[in-house]
């Protein structure tokens, strides 16, 4: 069926095809008979027929039109199989869940707006009631790598909110067609119900001159005195730089500075 397929370079299809990859996903989102698993970019449905032995329901989010009558040949006889031909990001997932307790979001996402989808799957599940099961996505590796390191803001505001792992590197060779990187297996744990938008504007400041230190990017935005109240309650040096730093201790910076802008930030997301 794979040769058949008329792959579209801007849908970012490149569909994995290795069971060992695709069980481990399984098992690194904890899904259980239980569980309404929403799937991103299913393509040919490779990981699909894994969801659906596992799991109470899964719904399917599939962008490219021809792919459609594919699936539905193949996945059909389901009861527990919904498709739905749409953008993700076009997505209510507040509809998509509204009856489930237990949930999850899993997909092999397109490179080119992972980061978005990351975005809006990780604010959803900070405020629903469901029960979260690991939200597992495939990824290009280094994109995998700015979410688990604490050098670059996504890290540090994502880490804030999640355990985030990155499980396994997918060889190019496991994907049809062969990309031209890498990717990787990149799982959160949501372990916050709320966003902090406090934490994030200081995370975003701090990181708007890299080579800079913490403290020459935070003054422009932060009121001198409290900064410098912090800087010594936190043992902080002023030649440390925002990379240094572990959560604990941006957790810790933005309570204290939570109330001390100095103006009003612009979003640099």
């Amino acid at each position: 069926m794979l040769h058949k397929h008329k792959f579209k370079k801007f849908f970012g299809q490149n569909f994995l095809t290795n069971p060992v990859f695709a069980n481990e996903i399984i098992n690194l989102s904890k899904i259980d008979k239980e569980t309404h698993v929403l799937e991103i970019g299913p393509g040919l449905g490779y990981l699909t027929k894994f969801l659906l032995e596992h799991s109470a329901k899964v719904t399917a989010v599939e962008i490219d039109f021809s792919l459609i009558p594919k699936l539905l040949k193949k996945f059909s006889i389901h009861p527990n199989f919904e498709l739905i031909n749409e953008d993700i990001l076009k997505i209510n997932l507040d509809e998509i869940f509204k009856d489930s307790k237990k949930i999850c979001i899993v997909g092999s996402l397109p490179f080119n707006i992972s980061k978005k989808i990351i975005r809006k799957t990780i604010d959803f599940g900070m405020y629903t009631n469901s029960e979260l099961k690991p939200f597992t996505f495939i990824v290009q590796d280094e994109v995998a790598n700015l979410y688990t390191n604490l050098d670059n803001k996504l890290g540090v505001i994502y880490q804030h909110y999640c355990n985030v792992k990155k499980a396994n590197v997918i060889p190019a060779s496991a994907f049809t067609p062969k990309p031209k990187v890498n990717g990787a297996i990149l799982c959160f744990e949501i372990n916050k119900k709320q966003k902090n938008t406090n934490f994030e504007t200081l995370v975003k400041q701090a990181f708007t001159q890299p080579r800079k230190t913490l403290y020459n990017n935070l003054k422009k935005a932060y009121q001198l005195d409290n900064l410098e109240r912090s800087f010594k309650k936190l043992n902080l040096n002023k030649n440390t730089r925002a990379a240094e730093l572990n959560i604990d201790t941006w957790e810790k910076l933005a309570e204290e500075l939570s109330n001390s802008y100095s103006y009003t930030f612009t979003n640099n997301s």
